[in-house]
């Protein structure tokens, strides 16, 4: 049985020459057009000039946090059946009603599971058209 070999890090994976380091790796498979940016952890560490070009190719970016569609719609699924099931339950106990109140929890709840999912769908664009 062998082993398999270990998978390279991303900056060793350009074909770069022997003994090369993965800054001179990045240096020397840039585009032409284009200068490469020293990988560097703090701005701070480069001279001005360096971080001016740095900071003059950075672009804004904004962070969109768009919702979980399952988890929006899982969760009104639970709550919907827990609740129709407590309400049949509470309605069954308080109407004194001798009929099979199984069936009618599981029908009940299973109603308001659905209206659950739906309603967390709703909600869940109206999130993600916000973000």
């Amino acid at each position: 049985m062998t082993t398999p070999a270990p998978l390279p890090d991303d900056a060793s994976t350009t074909d770069a020459p022997a003994g090369a380091t993965s800054a001179e790796a990045v240096e020397e498979t840039a585009p032409a057009d284009e200068p490469a940016a020293p990988a560097v952890a703090n701005l701070d560490d480069l001279d001005p000039q360096q971080a001016a070009q740095i900071e003059a190719a950075a672009v804004d970016a904004r962070v969109r946090r768009a919702p979980k569609f399952g988890a929006f719609i899982a969760t009104g699924v639970v709550l919907g059946a827990v609740l129709g099931f407590l309400l049949s339950k509470i309605v069954g106990a308080v109407r004194h009603d001798p009929t099979n109140s199984g069936a009618t929890a599981f029908f009940t709840a299973l109603s308001l599971a659905m209206l659950g999912a739906l309603i967390a769908g709703y909600l869940a664009v109206r999130a993600d058209r916000r973000s």
